[in-house]
């Protein structure tokens, strides 16, 4: 299924989706159970980009519908499994944007130890038909 928008209409979509993530108090997923933890005692792990992305399945071998909506997850400290598979979205020179909404057939996991207070991100990586992941630090606090 694929469908066109103009850059236009592509700008007020983002604002209203931020607007009512601002007023219906839309968060992270948190890939853990208990009570919520300051940023500071928790690893962030960033997935998604404006032109395409990484859409996280599960983490740890555990899957939430709620995972879908989210490009930013809490994570507690330590070696995680991560599991994902990529998107990509277009633009053309005519203002007009396109979303396709296919995925990648093969989702790749990915093993890696977060530290507690660092920002990590989901780095997708195409080589031919084929693509790799990798996990980029962004920051540590």
């Amino acid at each position: 299924m694929a469908f066109s928008l103009r850059f236009s209409q592509v700008l007020f979509w983002l604002a209203f989706l931020s607007t009512f993530c601002l007023v219906n108090g839309c968060s992270p997923y948190r890939a853990y159970s208990g009570p919520e933890l300051s940023r500071e005692e928790v690893a962030v792990l960033r997935s998604g980009t404006i032109g395409g992305g990484v859409y996280v399945s599960s983490i740890d071998g555990n899957y939430s519908s709620d995972m879908s909506d989210s490009s930013e997850f809490h994570l507690l400290p330590g070696k995680h499994s991560i599991s994902a598979s990529y998107f990509t979205c277009g633009g053309t020179s005519d203002g007009v944007y396109s979303y396709n909404t296919s995925r990648s057939g093969d989702s790749i996991t990915i093993d890696y130890y977060f530290e507690k207070g660092c920002a990590y991100k989901l780095v997708p990586k195409m080589l031919g038909d084929t693509w790799r992941l990798k996990i980029k630090k962004v920051s540590c606090k």
